[in-house]
């Protein structure tokens, strides 16, 4: 089953922080719809590609990757952040999961 792409809370709250409420909720689509990209790729992607995959013009894709930059600026690439707290979020769902299974 397909995981649905959702951003993190914990980044998502980040980057409210950093950037404010509408630049904020502005970059966490642009975060979603990088991890969307690379799912489909099955591979990271570059900005270029990303632009090219999403439709949108490379000034929109550069800008949106640039208020990332600003809210995590050790951060290379968007998926540098996000698929850690993506993984761990699975982590901690799975004995949840199991635990549900198990009292069926």
């Amino acid at each position: 089953m397909r995981m649905p792409i959702a951003c993190p809370p914990e980044v998502l709250s980040h980057l409210v922080a950093k950037l404010g409420y509408v630049e904020g909720a502005r970059t966490a689509a642009f975060v979603m719809e990088w991890l969307l990209c690379v799912e489909e790729e099955g591979r990271d992607v570059g900005i270029e590609e990303f632009a090219a995959w999403s439709e949108k013009s490379r000034a929109t894709a550069y800008n949106r990757q640039q208020s990332f930059r600003l809210a995590f600026p050790e951060a290379h690439v968007v998926t540098d952040v996000v698929r850690p707290v993506r993984d761990r979020g699975r982590q901690e769902s799975r004995p949840a999961a199991a635990q549900r299974a198990a009292t069926r």
